[in-house]
């Protein structure tokens, strides 16, 4: 219960406001009347709170009802009344608004929706037809309708509708004035009425004032009339129009319902009317299960207990137990009395028999029975699988900082590898000398420090080492065999072959000598390279066809041709049947004929001159003649001008008087340039006949 602030309280009531001034009671909570609460449970199902006297908002009604689902099809269960309407699930198939489709969706609460079918559908004029949904079958299009009223003056001025919609002319019957007071008998193809000219006296919407204006057609509009008028809240007054409303900005500080929240509305009337507004606010205070969050309205007083629950069951999940949300930490899980079902995390098909219980299941204490895969026999201890092992946290090789810090370890499942198997087998030596039992994981073959004895790979002689490793033991490495003989090959070489064998001490016989020699063919021109088994090896006549070189016989028969053959032994054959053809000419070389070489061989080939060559000789020699008559001519001329060239300089240097040279020695200097011009005329006279004569022996 609230007072105003000026109000003193004499007295409380208790919190279902039955008792006043309740009395204290040690078994019942503070402020209780220890009496059933009583009061009607929200939302209103018409039940009351059956619980003592208590704070805070009635819980959820308990009580049990029994209700249908919400299409009905379902017979009605028993349910709580707060629960009370459920869904079954099934499609609804109630009849829809439209009557000619049913309800497809799940069984739901509320109306159901409008029905989205489509259909053709025309409107209301019949002028359009569209797809429209089912509950959109009445729609209008944008025709106007134009039809005559009943008057036959006016026509409907309406949008598309049925034809008998149109209804009467407004204008037909007995019209008043816009003001009511006068009456007149007008035809309706007058339009507007005229007015009365009398005050219009009409009550304006304040419902206090009446409109002073003359009879007019229009609003009479808002009350203009100034009065005082007080705000919502009381605080302010203020003269203003009739028809506005004075609001102050004052904001209410009175707390609402909740107790938690100021009401912060401008100019409220909350405390006048003594009628505090509802808080509009989720209370969202956290419940006491500290998961969840109230989602009631912000109200006073604790909160309800968490509606939800929690289901705990064992490992299983046979047995279950329901508890309210949030103590599911503190309960312990229900005892299981059906057998663990859990599947092994070891290699075994099944676990040993125990109940089911909670947390990891008991280790594995079967035989390991796996099979080891090198020797094949199968594990005798304990199953190894899945071992929790103890492990440090901050690593193997990490040290502590001090005497103070304690390792920290913690637990880890890990896959532990078989132990070495211990079952009993017998080993031979490496040498097959000895053979002795040893445990299956050291089971193997070792060395009985004997000699060897093996014959080595060359089968001339014997291993002296110790015992070692065989091939026939089934180790192919490097070590796997005895070592090879190092003495050097004793066998004799083949006839001819001077070579010593490369090879270490080995099985007869000796390979074949490849070691190239060097050889000169039958011609003597080229070097072979054979390799010397071919050689030594090889008959006569072999022999004589592995040094051809394939190559054109180089010698010269007797005729001087080139022997025919390719590269042979012995003498050349063919000297006598040389038919290569001949050249041969005549003593001026004009003619040429080509004769075989075996009528020159016997002097029976002959080119004798003929008279056209007698006329060229004839006209070479006379050429030549006239060409050194010529040059002589030429020859006599310069000479001459030298002369007078040299006259000619000698008298005008006299006449300069430089150089005063006698006579006697200008002629003897001119007889001597002269002797010297005749000498190489008759050298160049010589050269040219010398190279005609060349010429003509050539041809």
């Amino acid at each position: 219960m609230e007072y105003p602030e000026d109000e003193v309280p004499t007295h409380y009531e208790c919190f279902c406001r039955k008792t006043r001034d309740p009395s204290y009671l040690p078994w019942s909570i503070p402020h209780s009347c220890g009496e059933t609460c009583s009061k009607l449970l929200q939302p209103k199902c018409g039940h009351r709170c059956v619980l003592l006297c208590h704070p805070g908002p009635c819980p959820p009604c308990p009580k049990m009802v029994s209700s249908k689902c919400y299409c009905g099809k379902q017979p009605a269960r028993p349910r709580r009344c707060n629960v009370k309407e459920w869904s079954c699930g099934s499609i609804c198939g109630k009849k829809l608004k439209c009557t000619q489709h049913n309800c497809r969706i799940e069984c739901h609460a509320n109306e159901c929706p409008p029905c989205s079918e489509t259909i053709l559908v025309a409107c209301h004029c019949g002028n359009k037809t569209e797809a429209r949904k089912c509950n959109e079958a009445c729609w209008t299009c944008d025709k106007p309708c134009g039809n005559r009223l009943s008057c036959n003056v006016h026509v409907c001025q309406g949008v598309c509708h049925r034809p008998d919609d149109c209804g009467e002319c407004p204008t037909e019957r007995n019209r008043s004035c816009p003001c009511g007071k006068t009456r007149y008998m007008i035809s309706c193809k007058q339009e507007q009425v005229p007015t009365c000219g009398d005050t219009c006296g009409k009550l304006l919407d304040c419902g206090s004032h009446y409109c002073n204006m003359r009879c007019h057609t229009e609003h009479c509009g808002q009350c203009l009339e100034v009065v005082m008028k007080t705000c919502r809240c009381g605080a302010y007054k203020k003269e203003l129009a009739c028809a506005k409303t004075f609001h102050c900005d004052t904001k209410c500080k009175q707390m609402r319902l909740c107790g938690r929240h100021p009401c912060n509305k401008k100019c409220c009337d909350c405390l006048i009317k003594n009628n505090f507004n509802a808080c509009e606010k989720i209370c969202d205070r956290t419940l006491n299960c500290r998961k969840h969050k109230c989602a009631a309205p912000c109200h006073s007083g604790p909160c309800y207990p968490c509606p939800r629950t929690d289901v705990i069951q064992c490992r299983c999940g046979k047995s279950k137990i329901t508890v309210p949300c949030g103590t599911a930490k503190k309960i312990k899980p229900p005892n299981c009395n059906k057998l663990c079902k859990i599947p092994p995390i070891c290699h075994h098909p099944k676990r040993e028999s125990h109940k089911c219980h909670q947390g990891a299941c008991p280790p594995c204490r079967k035989v390991c029975g796996l099979t080891h895969k090198k020797c094949g026999h199968t594990c005798p201890a304990i199953c190894h699988a899945k071992v929790w092992v103890k492990i440090k946290v901050n690593g193997v090789n990490s040290q502590p900082a001090g005497p103070w810090e304690r390792p920290q370890e913690k637990m880890q499942l890990k896959t532990l590898l078989c132990p070495p198997c211990e079952v009993s087998v017998m080993v031979t030596c490496l040498g097959g000398h000895e053979t002795k039992p040893w445990p299956c994981h050291m089971a193997g073959p070792t060395s009985c420090l004997r000699p060897c004895g093996q014959l080595l790979t060359c089968t001339n002689h014997h291993c002296e080492q110790l015992c070692h490793k065989l091939r026939s033991s089934g180790d192919s490495g490097e070590d796997a065999d005895c070592e090879d003989c190092e003495r050097e090959c004793a066998f004799p070489r083949p006839k001819g072959c001077n070579h010593p064998c490369k090879k270490r001490c080995h099985p007869a016989p000796c390979d074949d000598c490849k070691q190239l020699v060097k050889v000169s063919c039958h011609c003597g021109i080229n070097s072979l390279y054979k390799r010397c088994f071919e050689l030594t090896s090889a008959t006569p006549e072999q022999k004589n066809e592995m040094l051809k070189c394939g190559n054109q016989c180089p010698r010269i028969y007797p005729c001087g041709h080139r022997c025919i053959d390719n590269c042979h032994p012995g003498e050349c054959q063919g000297a006598s049947g040389c038919n290569k053809k001949v050249k041969l000419h005549c003593k001026c070389k004009r003619i040429k004929k080509d004769f075989s070489c075996a009528l020159v061989r016997i002097n029976k080939a002959f080119v004798d001159c003929d008279n056209v060559c007698q006329e060229k000789k004839e006209e070479r020699r006379r050429a030549h003649e006239l060409e050194m008559e010529k040059k002589r001519k030429e020859d006599e001329i310069k000479n001459q001008k030298e002369i007078e060239q040299f006259e000619r300089k000698f008298i005008k240097s006299k006449r300069k008087g430089k150089d005063k040279v006698p006579m006697e020695v200008l002629k003897k200097n001119a007889s001597g340039r002269m002797w010297t011009n005749i000498f190489q005329i008759v050298t160049v006279i010589i050269l040219v006949a010398g190279l005609t004569i060349y010429a003509t022996i050539t041809d």
